[in-house]
Parts: C-alpha cells; sequence; structure tokens
C-alpha cells in the first residue's frame, strides 16, 4: 500500500469495503480484476487494522 492509498483511507468512516474500494479507486489506476480484487484485499486488510469507532466522536 502506497501512502498516498493509506492517507484516502484514514478519511474512509463505515465498516462498508465497497467505500473502502471507492476510495483506493480515486488514487490508483485499475486496467485489470486483478488489481481491482488487489484493492478489495488491501481495504479488508485496513479496516480489520484499523476499525471504525462508532462510539468514537471526532
Amino acid at each position: 500500500m502506497s501512502e498516498t492509498q493509506f492517507e484516502i483511507l484514514q478519511g474512509w468512516k463505515t465498516d462498508d469495503i465497497l467505500d473502502g474500494v471507492r476510495l483506493l479507486l480515486t488514487v490508483t489506476e485499475v486496467s485489470n480484476l486483478s488489481e481491482l480484487l488487489y484493492l478489495n484485499q488491501m481495504a479488508e486488510t485496513y479496516r480489520r487494522l484499523f476499525p471504525v469507532c462508532v462510539t468514537c466522536h471526532d
């Protein structure tokens, strides 16, 4: 995961993996299904390591 991808995921506020993939697509060019699946894996890993705190307030 690049620094840019990590930074964009820090703005991810839901548990929906698709939202994470959408965020990653704003900074990552995807040209085939394998690359898209890799973004999905990145989003899942990020969400596991940095879960959303639903009781926390910014």
